[in-house]
């Protein structure tokens, strides 16, 4: 039986997660969304971990939300939403190196990270208009500040498919690299960002992060507020 999450060190100080389920394409379930909060919650805690590259096992990053676990609709999401947001709130320079196909809950996952490198196969897709549901990780602001709102648009509007090449082309990752060698592009460069100073490090990430919470913050919560609107409506 395969263990939820992969979690090795493939450099001094680079903590590699594995999203390992490969006959579910890595699709987040509750063990895995546990194993993945924890995981990160080491990173944040612990002062040997100075980087992190998160990618998926076999051919795919990650096909998003396990459907088979959450076909029933009431069914409390808040722990997968919790396990994706909790990437970018680690504290540490988190690199998403995808494989594959990297689809709705995938796709947020990669946009969590700081920055994405991807494979000749990689393909993102962002699927929720066509399920009828709505993100719970603030997927509309994220990916507007990553591509433009024109991009964005087309993305979560028609659930079509951006292959590698385009999303190279759009921003919404920095580099395309062969799929084998994804793994250890990746690590060269956690290595790169591991190996600077603690607080050089940490001054630049914060620096990026204010530059972008003046507008970001912002989206987040009108998303959020737009969102539960929506769904009191509804229930009403």
């Amino acid at each position: 039986m395969h263990a939820p999450l992969l979690k090795s060190e493939p450099a001094d100080g680079v903590m590699l997660l594995t999203l390992n389920r490969p006959d579910a394409r890595n699709a987040l379930n509750s063990p895995l969304a546990e194993n993945l909060l924890e995981a990160l919650a080491e990173l944040r805690a612990d002062s040997h971990w100075r980087a992190c590259v998160l990618t998926g096992s076999g051919s795919s990053f990650c096909a998003g939300l396990d459907l088979k676990e959450f076909s029933d609709p009431s069914r409390s999401r808040a722990h997968i939403a919790d396990s994706i947001c909790a990437v970018s709130e680690s504290g540490k320079p988190v690199i998403a190196a995808v494989n594959g196909p990297a689809i709705t809950g995938g796709l947020e996952l990669a946009l969590r990270c700081d920055f994405i490198l991807a494979g000749e196969s990689a393909v993102f897709a962002d699927t929720h208009a066509m399920l009828g549901a709505f993100s719970g990780t603030g997927l509309a602001s994220l990916l507007s500040e990553a591509v433009g709102t024109r991009w964005a648009s087309q993305a979560m509007l028609t659930g079509e498919k951006i292959d590698a090449p385009t999303a190279l082309r759009i921003g919404l990752v920095n580099e395309i690299v062969d799929d084998r060698a994804l793994p250890e592009r990746a690590c060269q460069v956690a290595t790169r960002v591991a190996a600077a100073p603690r607080s050089v490090s940490d001054v630049a990430r914060r620096t990026l992060k204010v530059a972008a919470s003046h507008t970001l913050a912002g989206k987040l919560h009108a998303e959020h507020q737009i969102i539960q609107a929506y769904k009191s409506a509804k229930e009403g």
